[in-house]
């Protein structure tokens, strides 16, 4: 028997629902609640089903109070919305309880006339049916009360009448309490009629006999199947579009400041060399220029005595020889690679100026071509040594027109306008760049010496990546933000001739890092919050499906693990998503520069120690999320629907 005695219930202490409520309810019969929308229909089933406890009076079972014991096992509730797992069948949908085998579930669906339905998906059958299957689920743990909230809506007549008689059937032997809109129905079939208005409720008719009824006292355990279904439903259903892509941007915020702050151009530069195949270093001291092969009557120039004129490319007065271990066609060329001793391939840019200025041949006469394909096989005096040109790569240099400007070399000293402005790095570095083969090296080698002419040089050609990073890390700065600001254009990048192309790339990075780095304690709290209102915001919005669980047998402890749960799962997904995302992202950025640098350039990655700070970050937001969804679903004394009928 279901006693309510002074039961009184507001909404945020203002919002008045029931007052003084004081019925008594038979352990059998048909009873309904009948009112217009809003008045509280829905609050009063959470209330008796035990869903709702923030009210005042009493609501007891058989003289004890419903708050004080495990009340679900005793009362079913089935609600307006079926809690079906569309894409599974109807069967799969009932085998919630591991002691209601097969058998005790064929019985039950013969009984409800819908044996025929076991092995279909639920999304393939029609709302009637839904409602029986409906029923079947809530009648398998035999609850001595059913309470079915709006049982025939958006049903047409002949199921509405179909479902009506079963609920009228069941009501023999146990206590049915439903509401409807359907006032026809409702005084057909319903034993006892009750109206809610005005904040009261009205018997107006009741036509129970008293019955002994044996009351059930079951316990369930829900199936491991039928958990791993909740989960996966869960799952989809937690997160909301806004809360997915909320966590998706926390986690892309912290990987790419974690990339951010751990830029490495140590690493920069070693995957630049790795790319462009090349594991010559380059230590430069004093801001000295590339490194020089010298003998006694000069500096290697390739424009030796060549009388200057307006030109609008810069030449370089230096030639550093590079041998790359292997042509692999990667690069756009013209000619052929250098297959014999001295021969040598140079850039466009180089042709371009060799063709402005000319250059002196291997008998040291004035070289003039009118197209860089006239340089294609001609020696070229250099020094005491003679070079074939065996080849040009193409470099796209239509981008650089807008540098033909008049710029004069007077009296020793340029005399330019802004002309570190007008003039890029990513095209001059390969002016004084020449590749060649190992046999030409190893002559270089014996013919000229590496000297020290006021600034100090050294080649070091090393073996494998590893000590190439280890050598550039050694020779990097390591500047204090204060430093970097201070001292700006004394930040040189040192260890490779590809050094100073990613200077002011590698400070802007450098800068922006640090900068992060004393902001992380700020970013991580207000991931955090974002955190905290997400995983509060999910239970907020998943009230319901809160409350459909506790009602199949699910016990809070349950509840909290599973939600717990798939805030993991999903945080572990999210983060791999970000990781592929992060990836993108770094090969858009590292595209963008290699165009506009004309070599490989990434500073996007992510470091180990970058990777296992995400990770371990990842965790650490995983469990403080998992907490919140311990407090605040500890702090939910109550069930509350916006849609009180």
């Amino acid at each position: 028997m279901i006693k309510l005695e002074g039961l009184s219930k507001k909404y945020n202490k203002e919002k008045i629902v029931f007052k003084t409520i004081d019925i008594e309810l038979g352990n059998t019969g048909l009873i309904a609640f009948v009112g217009l929308s809003g008045v509280g229909k829905t609050t009063l089933f959470n209330m008796i089903s035990g869903l709702d406890n923030d009210y005042d009076g009493s609501i007891t079972y058989n003289g004890q109070d419903i708050r004080t014991f495990d009340f679900y096992n005793n009362v079913s509730y089935l609600m307006q919305d079926d809690n079906l797992f569309d894409n599974y069948t109807v069967l799969d949908n009932l085998l919630v309880y591991e002691n209601i085998d097969v058998d005790e579930i064929n019985k039950l669906l013969k009984k409800l006339d819908i044996e025929n339905l076991k092995n279909k998906k639920v999304s393939k059958i029609s709302g009637g049916e839904r409602r029986r299957v409906s029923i079947a689920k809530a009648l398998l743990k035999s609850p001595n009360i059913l309470i079915c909230d709006e049982p025939t809506s958006s049903l047409d007549n002949d199921n509405a009448i179909s479902v009506m008689m079963l609920l009228k059937e069941l009501s023999k032997n146990i206590l049915v309490i439903y509401s409807s809109h359907d006032s026809n129905l409702v005084d057909e079939y319903s034993d006892s009629i009750f109206t809610i208005s005005d904040f009261k409720i009205k018997n107006i008719k009741n036509n129970l006999l008293p019955k002994s009824i044996k009351q059930t006292n079951n316990v369930f355990t829900i199936s491991y199947s039928y958990k791993i279904k909740s989960i996966l439903r869960l799952l989809l259903d937690s997160f909301s579009i806004s809360s997915r892509l909320i966590i998706g941007l926390i986690f892309l915020i912290l990987i790419l400041s974690l990339s951010i702050i751990n830029y490495d151009v140590s690493h920069v530069q070693t995957d630049i060399m790795k790319s462009e195949n090349d594991f010559t270093i380059v230590d430069r001291v004093n801001n000295g220029n590339c490194s020089i092969y010298e003998n006694d009557s000069g500096l290697l120039n390739l424009f030796t005595n060549v009388e200057i004129k307006e030109y609008y490319y810069i030449p370089s007065f230096e030639l550093c020889f590079y041998n790359y271990k292997e042509y692999d066609n990667k690069f756009d060329y013209i000619g052929s690679l250098p297959t014999n001793k001295n021969d040598i391939m140079i850039y466009q840019i180089t042709a371009e100026q060799i063709m402005h200025f000319g250059v002196r041949d291997a008998d040291n006469n004035l070289l003039k071509i009118n197209k860089i394909e006239d340089l294609l096989d001609s020696d070229i005096n250099v020094g005491d040594s003679t070079f074939r040109i065996s080849g040009i790569v193409r470099q796209d240099l239509d981008k650089y027109k807008k540098l033909k400007k008049d710029i004069y070399w007077l009296n020793g000293d340029k005399t330019y306008s802004n002309l570190e402005k007008l003039f890029s790095d990513n095209v001059l570095i390969y002016s004084g760049i020449v590749l060649t083969n190992k046999a030409t090296i190893s002559e270089l080698n014996n013919l000229y010496v590496i000297s020290d002419i006021g600034n100090k040089y050294l080649i070091k050609t090393l073996t494998n990546y590893d000590d190439v990073e280890k050598y550039i890390r050694d020779v990097q700065p390591n500047l204090s933000i204060e430093e970097l600001i201070k001292f700006r254009y004394m930040y040189y990048v040192n260890g490779s001739h590809y050094a100073y192309i990613i200077e002011d790339i590698s400070y802007i990075f450098t800068l922006i890092g640090k900068i992060l780095l004393k902001l992380f304690p700020v970013l991580i709290i207000v991931i955090l919050l974002l955190s905290i209102f997400v995983n509060k915001n999910i239970l907020d919005k998943n009230t319901r499906t809160i409350s459909i669980m506790k009602l199949d047998g699910f016990n809070s402890n349950e509840i909290i693990k599973m939600y717990g749960l798939i805030v993991f799962i999903n945080s572990l997904l999210t983060s791999l998503f970000i990781c592929g995302l992060f990836k993108l992202i770094s090969y858009i950025v590292s595209l963008y520069y290699t165009n506009k640098l004309l070599i490989h350039f990434n500073p996007l990655y992510l470091s180990y120690s970058s990777i296992i700070t995400y990770v371990l970050l990842t965790i650490i937001l995983s469990i403080i999320s998992i907490l919140v969804i311990v407090v605040c679903y500890k702090k939910m004394n109550t069930i509350k629907y916006l849609k009180n009928n």
